[in-house]
């Protein structure tokens, strides 16, 4: 697997690994090596954004990447978000 560490002077957590739980939810890594389950049902259902609406779609959901340059997770269809908010509202595992 490649390694997917970055190291970004602005940011306090980056995403080293990620991985596809269940219909929203992801199991993401962080660079201090904490694991977090992040449930993005409530964003999705709530939003009326066009890139986030789409993860509606759990086929759409599960193309995501690390994004290597802001080290957080990104969709196919451009849609990302702040890996401190993931950080702070994922659930320790």
């Amino acid at each position: 697997e490649v390694d997917n560490t970055i190291h970004h002077i602005f940011m306090r957590f980056i995403m080293k690994k990620k991985l596809w739980l269940e219909k929203n939810k992801l199991i993401l890594k962080f660079n201090n090596n904490e694991r977090k389950i992040v449930d993005f049902e409530e964003e999705i259902v709530s939003s009326t954004g066009e890139l986030i609406t789409q993860l509606k779609d759990v086929n759409v959901f599960k193309k995501f990447h690390i994004d290597r340059t802001f080290g957080t997770v990104e969709w196919e269809n451009g849609f990302d978000y702040d890996p401190d908010i993931l950080y702070e509202i994922g659930i320790n595992l």
